[in-house]
């Protein structure tokens, strides 16, 4: 898997944040965003929101969709 944390926004009270992640998931091991083509790696987006209970961080919702190499530059 090669990730990218294209965004983290956490609200001024510190009791939620949104986390926007770029996924490339290929069989064999990817060094960097330039190999994304070559390996023919599925690429997603993850838009994660997230709430703090006190003590840990617990995701309230997700939803992804396929990508373009593109955002991987981001």
């Amino acid at each position: 898997l090669l990730t990218r944390v294209a965004d983290l926004q956490i609200s001024d009270d510190a009791k939620s944040a949104k986390l926007l992640v770029y996924v490339g998931m290929a069989g064999k091991p990817i060094a960097n965003a330039d190999y994304l083509i070559a390996l023919n790696a599925d690429l997603f987006s993850f838009d994660i929101s997230l709430i703090n209970d006190g003590d840990d961080w617990q995701v309230r919702g997700a939803s992804w969709q396929r990508v373009r190499p593109e955002n991987f530059d981001k």
